[in-house]
């Protein structure tokens, strides 16, 4: 007995259509994935080199894919030119601001591109608009104009900055403002000046040495002899001229003290005439000194050698009419004349020396 499936092509034609609407199912998921049916914008770019470039390189902000490079070619100056494109909810990152930066993972291998947006804002950029990349001259004045950041993952940032440092070093034409760079150009240039200057040293040492007319090696070695005796002879005249200004001194100072300069002129010693005049003048002030305590005595005195001079004048009177009652005695003469005795009319006034003097 032969054995027979029933609905042989229904079941062999609903594993196919099962076939076609998986094989449908999938290429839908993969359009969606990789943004087929999303509207793109393609913009410029150029790179040093096209390593780990491909058409389905990424480009990635803070972590999200935002387009891919969609083509790429080696131009006449043996840069990359690449086109990439970028997703439309994506679409307003692309500014004036913003440089990309290829990075390979060494880890992994694969290459990223990096899109680095800076702290100042810019412009939007036009569609089929230039953007450069880190590495470029172009880029280095956008991370200058707008301060960029390198930012994101930390091997990629290590090596966005890694990669700046050396284009600006290997750079020729860098106008970088930064301390470094700018102490390494005039280091350099500095070095050229200073082989183009011993050269011309050189050259003019040769000519000064073989001057023939000379015996003593050269106009060089005739300059030097001539700078060393101008400099003695400059020894001997400023010796000179220290000594005439110390006197100019000694004379200026004399000038500021007159009286000084007067004694230098009459007794310059002091011998003959200040030393003499001096000397009287202490004697003459102890005798003044004397003669004042003499005086201040005398003073004090007064008082009781006024009073012996009355009883002494008192004496003498009496004196004087006992000897003329004895001359007029009534025996011999007349007798003593009478004599009217005045009192004084008030008391005694005694002389101040003192003010006297004064």
């Amino acid at each position: 007995m032969k054995f027979k499936f029933k609905y042989t092509d229904k079941i062999v034609g609903g594993f196919v259509l099962t076939a076609l609407l998986t094989v449908v199912f999938i290429a839908i998921i993969v359009a969606i994935n990789n943004k087929v049916f999303v509207k793109k914008y393609v913009f410029k770019t150029q790179f040093t080199d096209a390593v780990g470039l491909t058409t389905t390189t990424p480009i990635i902000f803070k972590g999200f894919e935002i387009g891919r490079i969609r083509s790429y070619k080696l131009n006449e100056r043996d840069m990359i030119d690449a086109d990439f494109e970028i997703y439309e909810e994506y679409r307003d990152r692309i500014k004036t601001n913003t440089v990309l930066h290829k990075a390979r993972n060494i880890l992994g291998g694969s290459t990223t591109i990096n899109l680095f947006q800076g702290e100042v804002q810019g412009k939007l950029t036009e569609e089929k608009g230039f953007v450069p990349s880190l590495n470029t001259m172009e880029g280095n004045e956008r991370i200058e104009q707008y301060k960029i950041k390198m930012s994101g993952d930390a091997i990629a940032s290590v090596l966005a900055n890694f990669d700046n440092l050396l284009y600006k070093l290997t750079n020729e034409n860098n106008y970088e403002k930064s301390a470094l760079f700018k102490t390494l150009d005039n280091f350099s240039l500095a070095s050229e000046q200073l082989v183009y200057l011993l050269t011309d040293v050189e050259k003019i040492v040769k000519k000064l040495e073989a001057d023939p007319q000379l015996k003593g090696g050269g106009t060089l070695v005739s300059a030097v002899q001539n700078i060393s005796n101008l400099t003695q002879e400059a020894a001997v005249t400023i010796n000179q001229l220290n000594h005439t200004l110390a006197l100019t001194d000694s004379l200026l100072l004399a000038y500021k003290n007159p009286d000084g300069l007067v004694r230098k002129m009459v007794d310059p010693t002091g011998e003959e005439i200040f030393k003499p005049l001096d000397k009287s003048l202490q004697e003459m002030a102890g005798s003044l000194d004397k003669l004042n305590r003499l005086l201040s005595y005398i003073d004090a005195k007064t008082p009781e050698t006024l009073i012996l001079v009355d009883e002494a004048k008192a004496t003498l009177k009496q004196t004087r009419r006992t000897m003329e009652g004895i001359s007029n005695n009534p025996f011999i003469r007349g007798g003593i004349t009478p004599e009217r005795v005045v009192e004084p009319a008030g008391e005694k006034v005694r002389m101040n020396i003192n003010e006297v003097i004064e």
